[in-house]
């Protein structure tokens, strides 16, 4: 049985009564917008700031297999082209048992991700990106065009101490063409295996 945030009881349809499946008769017609879900985002992350204008409110939600449960809460903003959004999810896992993740996504729209999972301010996410644009421009301006292609996009997660890990995709291939280049850049790209670390700063 789940009380909401009322102090009401519901109950999941379908079962006899008595029996956790149907809802209560005194509040059947009330719906389940008033259930605590215990999921607040506005009350876990700042404001993300000025420029961002909030997504449409998703509900939480649920999955459930073999191994265990996982209930999700998100929140979205946007800005121009950019997305953030904030994820909250609690839940088992028969192997690491119970849980409580938080953590905050920036998406832009020249390829940067950014991930943390220790951070939930906006600004920090976008000083990480900014980072890693550097980086990237770097990478390009020294890159051997026989060995590496332009970094067209990147995976950015966040550590504790600020540093950050950074994964590149380079969607052009080795030029000229080389089989032992080609096959080399082709696996790297497939396993993800090529990561850079850069130091908090």
């Amino acid at each position: 049985m789940v009380m909401d945030a009322n102090g009401r009881p519901h109950r999941p349809r379908g079962l006899p009564q008595g029996v956790a499946g149907t809802y209560d008769a005194d509040t059947a017609m009330s719906g389940d917008t008033d259930l605590d879900t215990g999921l607040d985002a506005g009350e876990r992350i700042p404001d993300p700031g000025a420029g961002w204008t909030p997504c449409p409110t998703s509900l939480p939600t649920s999955t459930a297999d073999g191994t265990g449960w996982t209930n999700t809460l998100r929140r979205a903003w946007r800005r121009g082209a950019d997305r953030l959004e904030y994820a909250h999810s609690t839940g088992y896992d028969r192997d690491l048992g119970d849980f409580d993740d938080e953590s905050l996504t920036l998406t832009c729209a020249d390829g940067v991700e950014v991930f943390s999972s220790h951070g939930f301010d906006a600004a920090t996410l976008e000083r990480a990106a900014g980072r890693a644009r550097a980086w990237r421009a770097e990478h390009d301006r020294a890159r051997d065009p026989r060995l590496n292609g332009p970094v067209t996009s990147m995976l950015v997660i966040m550590n504790p101490d600020g540093g950050l890990e950074i994964s590149p995709h380079e969607d052009t291939p080795p030029r000229p063409w080389n089989p032992l280049l080609w096959g080399r850049w082709r696996d790297a790209m497939r396993l993800g295996a090529r990561r850079v670390s850069l130091p908090a700063g």
